[in-house]
């Protein structure tokens, strides 16, 4: 199942999304979905994560190895997909 991405708010304190990097700073972004991981998969250059975000919906997110290692992101952690895009195309 896939989730549909509207509403959210990004929370005001961007330091608890990514502390490895800047300390505080907004983001124009404004879907941010809380989870847990479900799953992580290491690829040569990035890793998938299957992100739970509760009523059976999961958000799946590719991201590189260096980042998956700055975040020390493991199954069970409780993260915030947050997602900026114009367009999401998908097809049948």
């Amino acid at each position: 199942m896939t989730a549909t991405l509207t509403g959210g708010v990004v929370p005001h304190d961007a330091a608890a999304i990514s502390p490895t990097r800047i300390p505080l700073m907004k983001l124009s972004a404004r879907n941010a979905l809380k989870g847990k991981v479900e799953k992580l998969t290491k690829g040569t250059v990035t890793t998938t994560l299957r992100i739970d975000i509760g009523h059976g919906i999961h958000v799946t997110s590719s991201i590189t190895n260096d980042a998956a290692e700055d975040l020390a992101l493991k199954v069970g952690d409780e993260v915030t997909a947050i997602i900026k895009s114009s367009d999401v195309i998908i097809g049948k």
